[in-house]
């Protein structure tokens, strides 16, 4: 028989590895990040959807009501109602915006997240009467999210260095602690649909879409000529909030609970009109995303890898973009090769005739070659700086209007003109 004291030692040890853990690993660094970065995104699409009403939203003869500025924390959140920065709100939206890229992009990872909290908390108290419980949520996300390593990458832990603990420590309590808020959420939506009336009957949802200011036309027809679609939706609503809290820390329950979900809130952006609180809550699913889950999503999508690149020596052009290349190229995926004289057995395997008349490059990560605009793609892809860009090519590769461009600057390459023409041919090795 186990003693009370044994017990009680057994509990000690297993408190204490928990503990030792909790300090000194970093489990969700990738989903930490993915989340993080997908957040941003939300963020700058709400701001940018919203940036075309900004005068009528938070400039000087706004449409909303502007409590007086008075000081005290109206400083932290209710700085665009001072007088003196009344007219300037449209540095606030830049500011914001440019924190928001800089975040996405992995740069001072830290000082970005407080920006974008400051910032987005001074624009939604400005913008409350157009604000919903996604934007609540996420002002509170972007709190626990500032003490997050959303790096990806593990902080160093010395096992004497008791601040390396505690920054790991508290970048875990505060990741955690966005799990329960989502949790908390759904507890009280539960909670509270578990006492209405309607949601007990089973004829909320019936109600809900006969008013036009929560419903669209053809979702609302079908769920008033189909009753028993909205006692079917409202039971399916009321059941995965009061269950979500529970079974969303199951493994095995887990993609089922997060799929439900997402087929729950998709109704509701699409179907309500509600797009930025329904799209925020399943964005939200991915801070209970595994690991494992998350290297699958950049294996399917990746945007890293080793380019090996084949640029013209005979080119001015080419040799300037290929340095230029290089210097940006700060994570070391590019290699520069050449087109006449590769050094690479990949390039080397590609026709003479081909690799100079073209840019061509190997992808390590997909095993593949590109080449003319679509090589300029997966460059972009690759490179920090030039990511930003990325969107921008990605379209005009899509309308084929970058083929075109791309070859018009390869047929006059050897214009020489600038002295751009000043690197000799290479003989090849006999």
């Amino acid at each position: 028989m186990i003693t009370l004291a044994q017990q009680f030692k057994q509990l000690k040890a297993t408190t204490d590895k928990v503990s030792q853990s909790f300090l000194t690993q970093e489990k969700h660094l990738q989903t930490q990040k993915l989340f993080k970065n997908i957040l941003y995104l939300w963020l700058l699409f709400h701001t940018l959807v919203l940036l075309p009403y900004a005068q009528i939203i938070w400039g000087p003869e706004t449409i909303f009501d502007r409590p007086a500025f008075i000081g005290g924390w109206d400083w932290i959140k209710g700085l665009m109602r001072h007088p003196s920065f009344i007219n300037y709100y449209g540095l606030v939206i830049g500011a914001q915006v440019v924190a928001l890229v800089a975040g996405i992009l992995g740069y001072f990872p830290r000082l970005t997240s407080v920006l974008v909290w400051f910032l987005t908390l001074n624009l939604n108290e400005q913008s409350y009467p157009i604000q919903d419980g996604g934007n609540n949520l996420c002002s509170l996300l972007l709190i626990y999210f500032m003490f997050v390593n959303t790096s990806g990458r593990p902080q160093s832990c010395n096992s004497i260095s008791t601040m390396a603990k505690l920054n790991i420590g508290l970048s875990n309590l505060c990741f955690y602690t966005s799990r329960l808020q989502v949790v908390v959420v759904y507890l009280c939506a539960g909670w509270l649909k578990l006492n209405g009336k309607l949601w007990q009957s089973g004829m909320s949802l019936y109600y809900i879409f006969q008013n036009p200011d929560y419903s669209r036309p053809m979702f609302s027809e079908i769920i008033v000529s189909y009753e028993y679609l909205a006692l079917l939706g409202t039971y399916f609503a009321v059941f995965f909030q009061i269950s979500f809290p529970f079974l969303i820390w199951f493994r095995k329950t887990r993609p089922f609970v997060i799929i439900a979900g997402t087929l729950l809130h998709a109704g509701i952006a699409i179907g309500m009109g509600l797009f930025t609180f329904g799209t925020l809550m399943f964005i939200s699913y991915i801070l209970f995303f595994r690991e494992s889950w998350v290297e699958s999503l950049k294996s399917t999508f990746p945007l890293k890898g080793k380019l090996i690149v084949g640029f013209d020596e005979t080119c001015g052009i080419c040799q300037k973009f290929a340095k230029m290349l290089t210097s940006l190229d700060w994570n070391s995926n590019l290699t520069v090769d050449g087109a006449y004289t590769p050094i690479s057995d990949e390039l080397q395997n590609i026709d003479e005739s081909k690799r100079t008349t073209e840019m061509w490059l190997w992808n390590s990560t997909k095993q593949s070659y590109a080449s003319g605009f679509e090589a300029v793609l997966t460059i972009a892809a690759h490179i920090p700086l030039r990511r930003v860009l990325w969107p921008v090519l990605w379209i005009l590769h899509y309308i084929g209007a970058g083929e075109h461009i791309y070859r018009t600057v390869a047929n006059r390459r050897n214009s020489c003109t600038g002295g751009l023409c000043e690197i000799q041919r290479p003989q090849k090795p006999s």
